[in-house]
């Protein structure tokens, strides 16, 4: 895959994809010394490298210059990580912004009915292709000789 002299000198501006990262918490796991608890906000692949990240940690906003983020040659893209001794509770750069999300917030729906129907209806559609091949199957070798 080549990449055109156009895009390695692309300059537009580019929203960041945000991520908040935090360590697994082991109860039963002790390490040696005293490891801090880092929370990381990961801002991967945006344009310009100027800006601030902005952490939300015990509400209070966090400002971080992303002057010294990272360049992805390929892309012409920056990556950059925001560190922080706090849970970060949301985080920012660009316009762009995400929270974190709490084990209250579920995505998935708990109702049962909705997962039998769905779970009745993939049964179907398997019955159905399986029908069609076999018709398929019986047409062809009946019209070969």
């Amino acid at each position: 895959m080549s990449t055109s002299s156009q895009d390695l000198h692309d300059t537009s501006p580019l929203d960041p994809s945000l991520f908040i990262l935090s360590p697994l918490h082991h109860t039963h796991i002790t390490t040696a010394g005293d490891s801090p608890h880092l929370d990381v906000c990961l801002a991967a692949a945006f344009r310009p490298r100027e800006g601030k990240m902005y952490l939300d940690v015990s509400d209070r906003l966090l400002p971080l210059d992303t002057g010294g983020a990272v360049l992805h040659p390929r892309d012409n893209s920056f990556f950059f990580t925001g560190f922080s001794n706090e849970n970060i509770s949301s985080c920012g750069l660009h316009n762009t912004s995400i929270r974190r999300l709490s084990a209250d917030d579920d995505e998935y729906p708990d109702d049962v009915k909705v997962n039998s129907f769905l779970l009745l209806m993939n049964a179907a559609r398997l019955l159905l292709i399986k029908t069609v091949a076999f018709n398929t199957l019986l047409t062809i070798r009946a019209l070969i000789p």
